[in-house]
């Protein structure tokens, strides 16, 4: 765990962001030494025990532009970037974080956040705001914590939760940018809409829509899709039932004993669960139990699939500038 140092700096940050910081590169060393953004926080909600998991897929809605935003990015990106200034990992094409010599090597139980990570991030991130004066010189100071952690009383409040209401978009990489425009988009359709939505991705999964009972009209309380799926040797073919749920709300045990009920009216063999939230922990041990397991979809289980299958999105190839230039 990265000590936490005393004077002008320790109460500038958040205690979240500064436990990240040795978070990440035990989390990367257990990718192998690299991994994106998204993969380093899947392994944080499997493997983690600094903040749970339904914190790290938490999603809020900006009262100021309507935006949904995970808060969890903040002391996320704030972390990854002190690292990657202070030469513990770096960026690689396709926004793939690569620990450093220094990063695989470096004692996670020694390692000072201020005078190991801090003393030589901070005047390179000053040195570039001073080039780009729409950057801000001035220490990250956001209240993370009144949405992630309980409070320290030696890191007094500094902000009100309001304040981070709108995400930085410097230390959002183009991957969790569009994943949060789809988010967003998918949050706009209506119930019929999105669960057309649903039933088209699960096409491409390979699942043959019922046409007379799998498109039912939205009442949110039974089956929201039916389909077969035939097995890769021809020889059995599987009913499987689909349920979606456009929630800002984590989905919660009851409503997978709810699905479970709604499956055995239709004699499904299996089921797929689709929402734009994530799965509480009670509701990952409902879904495996029992004959029939049911397959848990989250928003960000939605983006990869989206992404795997190109449904209804275009993708676009994109160059970034070196170091060079900075």
């Amino acid at each position: 765990m990265a000590h936490v140092g005393q004077g002008k700096t320790a109460t500038h940050r958040n205690r979240l962001e500064r436990e990240l910081l040795t978070e990440i590169i035990r989390i990367l060393r257990i990718l192998g030494g690299s991994g994106t953004r998204r993969e380093i926080k899947e392994e944080m909600k499997l493997s983690s025990s600094l903040v749970p998991a339904e914190k790290i897929s938490e999603v809020k809605v900006s009262q100021g532009t309507g935006a949904t935003y995970h808060p969890f990015d903040f002391p996320f990106n704030h972390a990854a970037k002190a690292l990657i200034n202070a030469g513990y990992m770096d960026e690689r094409p396709g926004h793939i974080l690569q620990l450093t010599t220094k990063g695989m090597n470096c004692d996670l139980d020694t390692l000072n956040a201020d005078t190991d990570v801090y003393s030589i991030s901070d005047p390179i991130t000053r040195k570039r705001a001073q080039r780009k004066p729409h950057l801000s010189v001035s220490e990250p100071d956001h209240n993370y914590e009144n949405v992630i952690m309980q409070p320290q009383t030696s890191e007094p409040h500094i902000h009100t939760e309001d304040d981070d209401e709108e995400p930085a978009a410097t230390n959002e990489d183009p991957e969790t940018v569009w994943r949060s425009q789809l988010h967003d988009a998918l949050m706009k359709l209506t119930p019929q809409k999105f669960e057309e939505f649903c039933r088209a991705l699960v096409h491409k999964m390979g699942v043959t829509i019922d046409s007379k009972i799998g498109i039912p009209a939205s009442n949110d309380g039974g089956l929201d899709g039916l389909g077969y799926i035939r097995s890769n040797d021809d020889f059995r073919t599987t009913r499987v039932a689909i349920q979606a749920k456009r929630w800002s709300g984590n989905v919660s045990s009851p409503e997978i004993d709810k699905f479970r009920g709604a499956m055995d009216k239709f004699n499904a063999e299996y089921g797929i669960f689709i929402t734009t939230a994530d799965f509480t922990s009670n509701a990952q041990v409902a879904a495996r139990q029992g004959t029939r397991i049911i397959t848990l979809i989250n928003g960000d289980e939605i983006a990869n699939l989206v992404a795997k299958y190109e449904l209804f999105v275009t993708p676009v190839i994109t160059y970034e500038l070196g170091d060079f230039f900075k």
